[in-house]
C-alpha cells in the first residue's frame, strides 16, 4: 500500500500518518478507498493469470489492494469466495449441480442469496450472460467477446452501459502505471457508482467460470 498524498510506501496496516509527508492516513475517504464495495470504487483490476488459476488480488484503479479471490475445490463442486483486504469473506459464488444451462449463483457469507447468473445461447458463434436478483428478476445483462474477456453490462430496465470490462490499457489515463505493469491486467470499469457492486464483480467472475467452468 502507498501514501495516495506522496506515493510513499506504507508499512503498518495500522499506520496512522504517511512518514514522508505527514498525509492523515486515517482520513474516512481514505478508508473508503480500501473498502472492496464502497461507493467510491470505480474499478475492479484484476489479471489473467489470476483468472486462470481462480486465486488473486483484486486492486483500484490506484494500485492499492482492496480484496481478493479464492477458488475452493469441494469434491464435484467448487466456490469462489470474495474476499476484502482484511480477509473477510464478503460474498461467495457457488455453481448449480448438474445443469446445463450453466447456472450460478451470488450470495453473502450467510447463504442468503443476493443473484443468479445464467447463460443464454443466442447462436451456436455468441452467448450473453444475465443476472437475475434473488426474487428472479432479471436486471442485467453481458454481451460481447468473452473469451477475450472484453464485454459490457447493460441495465435491462434502462437499456444503459453500466460496467465494462476490458484490457487495462484502454484506461491508461485513469489507471495507475504500475497496474498497467501487471502482466494481463483486466479492468472491470463501473459507470453507475451507486450499483451494487458486488453484484457487477460477481457478474464478471461467475461468466468467467461459466466460459471456462472450472468448478
Amino acid at each position: 500500500m502507498k501514501c495516495p498524498e506522496c506515493g510513499n510506501k506504507i508499512i503498518e496496516l495500522d499506520q496512522k500518518f504517511c512518514e514522508k509527508c505527514g498525509f492523515d492516513l486515517s482520513r474516512e475517504e481514505f478508508k473508503s478507498e480500501l473498502k472492496l464495495f464502497d461507493n467510491l470504487q470505480k474499478y475492479y483490476i484484476l489479471t489473467e493469470n489470476y483468472w486462470k488459476h481462480g486465486t488473486g488480488r483484486i486492486y483500484n484503479e490506484r494500485g492499492l489492494i482492496i480484496g481478493s479471490i479464492h477458488k475452493k475445490k469441494e469434491g464435484f463442486k467448487g466456490r469462489i469466495l470474495i474476499k476484502d483486504s482484511d480477509n473477510n469473506i464478503l460474498a461467495k459464488i457457488t455453481r448449480k449441480s448438474l445443469s446445463m444451462r450453466h447456472i450460478h449463483f451470488l450470495s453473502d457469507p450467510t447463504g442468503n442469496l443476493i443473484a443468479k447468473y445464467k447463460k443464454k445461447m443466442v447462436s451456436n458463434f455468441r452467448s450473453i450472460f444475465y443476472l437475475e436478483d434473488h426474487v428472479g428478476t432479471r436486471k442485467y445483462e453481458a454481451y460481447g467477446e468473452f473469451m477475450d474477456f472484453k464485454f459490457n453490462i447493460k441495465d435491462i430496465t434502462t437499456e444503459k452501459i453500466i460496467a465494462e470490462f476490458d484490457k487495462v490499457e484502454r484506461w491508461k489515463n485513469e489507471i495507475s502505471s504500475e497496474i498497467l505493469n501487471l502482466y494481463d491486467a483486466y479492468a472491470l470499469k463501473i459507470k453507475d457508482t451507486i450499483i451494487d457492486k458486488r453484484m457487477l464483480l460477481g457478474f464478471v467472475l461467475g461468466s468467467k467460470y461459466i466460459i471456462y467452468d472450472v468448478f
